[in-house]
């Protein structure tokens, strides 16, 4: 497979300003925007740049996973996903890609492929750095995007029962990104934020494979002074405002059955 190159490039599509990565694959280009560039970005022109993002890269993702990704070496080691450069460049956007990633498992309804499936229920789990998630993935894309709806929608009231019970707030790391809106929710409805620093620290901090090294107790964390904790989530929150609000929306969502 030829070698990704990735390219920073202006996009004036839509929002005028903002930048995205373009991923040069042979003769087709997937877009990646690297979500830290949402920052200066009004709520209107990231909905915007995402809605762009979702409708290029439906048929171009199809492409490159069917075209590309199925047909190389690293196929034979997909649950090493990390390990895995291409599929890293798409992981890169974080959960900005989520959308995306969503609309390709749709389109399969109409051409099934039970490798492409398998590849794109994983990246969603990198992307979003989720640990524990339904296992084994469900190898039909109706059970597939059924179990992601389940699954989301079950987050908002799993992460409230976490923080409002005697349960270890480490549980929270098993859904990564995705649990971030409803830790904040949690700190607005009287929560000391003090109880919850370290995990929003952890999320934002350390890849998905950290955090599952954590959740099942294999890495122990060197000690990080709380203001420092502090500092690091503030300065993250500060400039993540779009993309809270995404994560959230993507919670929220339900992918179509047709």
């Amino acid at each position: 497979m030829k070698n990704i190159v990735a390219i920073i490039a202006a996009a004036a599509v839509i929002i005028g300003c903002a930048f995205i990565f373009i991923i040069d694959i042979s003769a087709h280009e997937v877009l990646v925007i690297n979500d830290d560039l949402l920052v200066e970005l009004s709520p209107t022109q990231a909905d915007s740049m995402l809605e762009y993002y979702t409708k290029k890269n439906n048929s171009l993702l199809t492409d490159y996973f069917l075209n590309h990704i199925l047909l190389s070496p690293v196929a034979s080691y997909l649950p090493r996903l990390t390990r895995c450069a291409a599929l890293d460049n798409i992981v890169f956007s974080g959960v900005c890609c989520l959308p995306a990633i969503e609309s390709c498992i749709v389109c399969l309804f109409d051409e099934p492929n039970d490798e492409m499936l398998y590849i794109l229920q994983l990246l969603i789990d990198e992307a979003a750095k989720i640990n524990i998630r339904y296992k084994p993935y469900p190898t039909d894309t109706l059970g597939a995007v059924r179990a992601w709806n389940n699954y989301k929608s079950s987050i908002p009231e799993a992460v409230h029962e976490i923080i409002f019970s005697d349960e270890d707030n480490t549980q929270l790391l098993k859904y990564g990104y995705l649990a971030v809106p409803y830790i904040l929710d949690a700190i607005d409805d009287g929560v000391d934020a003090h109880s919850v620093i370290e995990v929003l620290y952890y999320i934002i901090m350390y890849d998905k494979q950290m955090l599952g090294d954590i959740l099942s107790g294999k890495l122990e964390v060197e000690r990080v002074e709380i203001h420092i904790m502090f500092e690091k989530v503030n300065q993250w929150l500060e400039k993540s405002k779009n993309k809270i609000r995404l994560i959230r929306a993507i919670v929220d969502s339900q992918s179509e059955i047709n």
